[in-house]
């Protein structure tokens, strides 16, 4: 609803199209039966198209030197779908009141219901950072991560090439599919840390919500968690540079934006690499440094006092972060 809201009002339920139409056609007088078929065909053509893609995953139940294609499959429908959700409702939005929050939830639900709806298959990665976390945690092998890093990139490629079907070039208001790029008044020094610190917070509540050995029993709840820190990071760094946090998500809008519209969307998309991966290998390393810490002194335990530090830091970045950089309307 966010990305087609100011499109056609959002159906993807003709029935939902249908009762609202035929009342206001007696109540009104109008004729919005003009374009229902649009509203048929197409909820009907995409839960076609859902049941072929889930159909066919069932063929890639198979492992190929080291690499699970399902995972693969499911990391690339995660990042198309992602690109085109996030992004569509950054092209789409006005940048008026309130517009930060609503691009915000976008990324960050997009990634709630897509972690749940991948995660059996691949980990729900749909994040070359977070992969790179995870390998470099042990928690992903290496020949796998490199499957995904390809599916991924493939997805974002595809995801924005949709964006331009969808949107024509005159209703993009951010002028370049969503592409990141460090904003007026700030500096790439700015944004590169940023990135490094929202990577961060992202990768650390992936680790331990995920896979830490104690948070088993809130495991069904680490997609839920995982979405809200990427809703966090995209408060705070919308503003900055639209917030990437995740080098593939870059990467797709960029490419194709640059194709699309001659811009040059590359010019500082080494921040969005090096800043994310970089924060992901700090949270990896934050993470297996509380290792070290499993013990008590004086009645104290260390790994507590550690994980209150590292909490209370990411609390005050993001949660100050934001109110410094939305505009008070």
């Amino acid at each position: 609803h966010v990305m087609l809201i100011p499109i056609d009002g959002c159906s993807i339920n003709p029935t939902r199209s249908f009762g609202p139409a035929l009342v206001a056609q007696i109540r009104y007088n109008k004729t919005p039966f003009e374009n229902m078929w649009i509203f048929w065909v197409g909820p009907l053509a995409g839960a076609a198209l859902a049941v072929a893609t889930y159909k066919a995953q069932d063929f890639l139940q198979k492992t190929v030197q080291g690499i699970s294609l399902i995972a693969c499959s499911a990391e690339f429908v995660a990042m198309a779908l992602f690109v085109m959700i996030g992004c569509g409702s950054a092209m789409g939005i006005p940048h008026t009141s309130g517009w930060v929050l609503m691009v915000s939830l976008a990324f960050g639900f997009s990634i709630v219901a897509l972690a749940y709806a991948s995660g059996h298959h691949s980990g729900g990665h749909i994040n070359c950072a977070v992969t790179l976390g995870l390998v470099l945690a042990g928690e992903c092998s290496l020949a796998q991560g490199v499957g995904n890093f390809v599916a991924q990139m493939l997805g974002s490629i595809l995801g924005a090439a949709i964006l331009c079907l969808v949107y024509p070039k005159a209703k993009d208001v951010t002028g370049g599919l969503g592409s990141n790029a460090v904003g007026e008044g700030w500096e790439w020094h700015n944004a590169l840390i940023g990135e490094i610190m929202g990577t961060f917070l992202l990768m650390y509540v992936v680790l331990q919500t995920a896979c830490h050995s104690k948070s088993v029993g809130n495991r069904a709840q680490a997609a839920l968690a995982i979405g809200l820190a990427v809703f966090m990071a995209h408060v705070m760094l919308i503003p900055i540079d639209g917030c990437s946090i995740n080098p593939t998500r870059s990467f797709g809008p960029a490419l194709v934006a640059q194709i699309r519209y001659n811009k040059t969307p590359f010019e500082n998309m080494w921040i969005f690499w090096v800043g994310p991966l970089a924060g992901a290998a700090l949270a990896v390393a934050t993470y297996k440094a509380q290792d070290f810490l499993q013990k008590t002194v004086q009645g104290i335990s260390l790994i507590a006092c550690s994980a209150e530090f590292v909490a209370m830091a990411l609390f005050v970045m993001i949660g100050c972060g934001s109110a410094m950089g939305i505009p008070h309307t």
